[in-house]
Parts: C-alpha cells; structure tokens; sequence
C-alpha cells in the first residue's frame, strides 16, 4: 500500500490529564477517580489518597508545561491532544461554580501551543470522573451527571471554545461496558453491575455527549466535535456460520456507539441485541431529541484485535481485558508488550478505518485517501487514529518497537534510554521512581 498523506494531515499525540498533569491536589483541584487508582484497572480502588500513587506525580506538566511543549515542537508535532481534567475545573464535579486557578491553568496551555503552532484537540471527559461524583452518585449511573456535565461544557467552551477547533467529548465510551470505575465513574464493584446498570450508564453519557455537542456548535461556532471508540476489531476464529455470526455480535457491541454519535438514535441491532440481554433503557423523549445532534468526526484508539468463536472450548484464551478470542495468525509483541497480549498487524489499522468509515452516515464508503494511507514503518506502529465525518484529520500515536509506550511523554517512566534526544533531555537530571 502506498501513496501520501494529503496536504494539512495532523501528526501528533494524545496524553491524558491523570497521566499527565500531576499536582493532583494543587490551586483547588479537587480529587478524581484516578487518585484512588494506584494500580489502575488491574487493582480495586483504595481506601483513601494513597502516596504511592504515580499518577500524583505523573510527568510534572502542570508545572513543565512549557518545556513539554517545546519538546512536543521539537518532534514535529503540528496537533495535541490533551485532556481537561474535570476536577480541575469543578473540584467535585456537583459544585456550582468553577475554579479559576484550573480555567487559567489550561489558559496556559492554549498559549504554548499557539506559540508553536500546535493544533489543541481537547478531550472533555478521559477516564477522570470527579470523585465526588463516584462516591456520592454512583458515576454515570445516575442521571444527574449529565447536568453537572452540562455545566462543566458551558464554562469550558466559554472559556475556549473561540481557540479550540477540535473537540472530543468521551474517550473511549464503550469501555464502560469493560472498566466500569475508570471509564463510568461507578463505584459499585463491577461484579453487582449488570447489564442494566451498564448500558443505562452509557445512555446517560450519551445523551451528556450530544448536549455537549449541541452546546459547542451553539457556544464556540466553527468548532468540530467528535466521539471516541474503543475499537477492536474482530474476526471469526474459522469460517464456520456460527464464529461469523460472533464476530459480528461483538464488534456490534462496539460499533454501535459510533452509529449513535453519527445517526442520533439507537440502531435496531443494538436494540435487538439490549431486549436479548433483558436491558430496558429508560429513554425519555428529551433524551431521543437531545440524541439528534450528532458529532462532526469519529475517532478511535485501536489497540489491539481479536477473534470470535461460538465454541465455549475454543473461547477461554481471552485478549487481554476483553471477551475476543486471541487471533492465532497474529505474532504477540515483544518486550513488556507482549505480557499484555497486544496484538497487530499492519492490514488491520485500514480495516479499522473502514469500519469507522461506515460510521459516517453522509459518507457510506470511506473516502478514497484513507485505502492510501501508509503502512508503518517496521519502527512505529500506528495505535491511533481519527477520521472526521467531513474533512480529512487524522491523528496517530506511534510508538516504538522496542516499546517506549503507548504515550511517550504520558506515562510517568518513559524508556529514557531508548527515547530520542528530545525526550531524554526532558528527563535529565531527574530521579525517577521504580517501575
């Protein structure tokens, strides 16, 4: 596969505020989900605000900003993506007024990046809930959150609507049906949820990212705003009927919430497939209006894929935290990769990119550009990439081979040996903690 990129293509990264920003207690933020979350989803919440959290820390930006952008610059980065971490601005996420030392905060951000011509693409909500909200309302759960969400958007595109293009209103809003703390907020253990609590959950965000949609393009004209799926490709494990019909099965379950951003209702297989799970959504008929502002872009993080099989022998050897089924035709990665059972392979980012193409209810075939986009090099694997319903903006994250890390600069202990100089100047100096 060959070809180019077209002229205006957007090379960059993504971070996320709890991964990123430390100071996780500074000028009046208040605490997130992610502060209790010393081990992330591989560890139940503790008790309190642990100090052996890494994500206190995290890589310092809220104090190096500046150097990091430059750096960022230094790479070539012509977009960043950054999320705003809603604690920041509302310290308990049901407050009713915001906190001005969090707005002015991300005042400075926009700043750098405008001073060396950086794109911001800004996530609203990325795995960082308010605490409060947690503990207090069950997460997403509750439908009250998409109020206090309302409230949050009305300030933040107040605020930055007339400087930030690009928006993204939930990372990866399907997850909650996988990581249901981290992504929804629900405090509730995952084992008592059930699928009722789950998709009603998702409704609630739902319906909070199509207000937030409508508030953008009403608050911050010219704006593009975009939705956010964890997508995960998913094959038949053998071309028998029944591993077919799996396989479609779980990539619907995916895939659905990017028809619902697109096409502003429930399609009919996601309805069908909630009535055999014995899900009854409470959908009102300000919810069904609300859903009819859809999004401008879909975007995706594309990690992994997996296959799926009807035989319950065949379905044991799951793909890291999801239900597929590992694809034995695929090489696992090497190095600390490889313990998490990520598996790629070049075809399958363009098939991605077709499916999020058939998202688009305006454009029902991906547009021509993306059948050209280029494979990776053997030294970077592309595990990122965005496609906007109108013109072509694409984002990737590349990381290396030898595994720096899906977030080079995110992650508080970046391979510092193995970065290029840039990033290895970032960190001299500095005494970093133990893996």
């Amino acid at each position: 596969m060959g070809g180019s990129f077209p002229d205006g293509f957007l090379w960059g990264g993504a971070t996320a505020a709890n991964q990123l920003e430390g100071a996780h207690l500074a000028d009046g933020k208040g605490l997130s989900i992610q502060d209790v979350m010393p081990r992330g989803i591989l560890g139940p919440p503790s008790e309190g605000d642990l100090p052996l959290n890494l994500k206190h820390e995290g890589v310092d930006f809220y104090h190096r900003y500046a150097e990091d952008i430059a750096l960022f610059a230094e790479l070539g980065f012509t977009v960043f993506r950054f999320s705003i971490a809603w604690s920041r601005i509302f310290p308990n996420g049901d407050d009713e007024t915001p906190n001005e030392a969090g707005l002015a905060f991300y005042d400075r951000v926009l700043d750098e990046l405008e001073r060396h011509g950086i794109e911001p693409l800004v996530t609203l909500s990325h795995y960082e809930t308010p605490l409060h909200l947690a503990k207090a309302y069950d997460g997403w759960t509750d439908r009250r959150l998409i109020g206090f969400f309302e409230r949050y958007c009305r300030v933040v595109f107040a605020r930055y609507g007339h400087r930030v293009k690009y928006w993204i209103t939930f990372n990866e809003i399907n997850s909650v049906l996988h990581a249901p703390l981290m992504s929804g907020g629900i405090w509730t253990p995952k084992e008592q949820l059930t699928a009722q609590h789950l998709h009603q959950a998702i409704h609630h965000e739902l319906v909070a990212s199509a207000l937030a949609t409508k508030l953008a393009h009403e608050l911050a004209p010219g704006a593009q705003v975009g939705c956010m799926i964890l997508a995960m490709p998913t094959y038949p494990l053998t071309p028998a009927p029944a591993d077919v019909l799996a396989a479609r099965r779980l990539e619907h379950e995916n895939y659905a919430f990017g028809d619902i951003h697109c096409r502003g209702e429930y399609p009919g297989y996601h309805l069908r497939a909630l009535r055999e799970q014995g899900v009854e959504l409470v959908i009102t008929d300000e919810d069904r209006a609300i859903l009819r502002h859809t999004v401008d872009f879909v975007s995706f993080s594309y990690y992994v894929s997996q296959c799926a099989t009807a035989d319950p022998e065949r379905a044991e050897a799951g793909v890291d935290l999801f239900a597929g089924v590992k694809n034995p035709h695929l090489l696992v990665g090497h190095g600390p990769i490889a313990d998490a059972d990520f598996l790629d392979h070049p075809v399958v980012l363009p098939h991605t990119g077709h499916v999020g193409g058939e998202r688009d209810p305006h454009h029902p075939s991906p547009q021509p550009g993306l059948d050209h986009v280029p494979v990776p090099s053997d030294h970077l694997q592309a595990s990122e990439l965005a496609r906007p319903l109108g013109d072509v903006l694409v984002r990737r994250q590349l990381h290396d081979r030898r595994r720096i890390g899906p977030h080079e600069l995110a992650y508080p202990r970046p391979n510092v040996h193995t970065a290029p100089p840039c990033v290895r100047r970032r960190y001299q100096g500095r005494s970093l903690p133990p893996r």
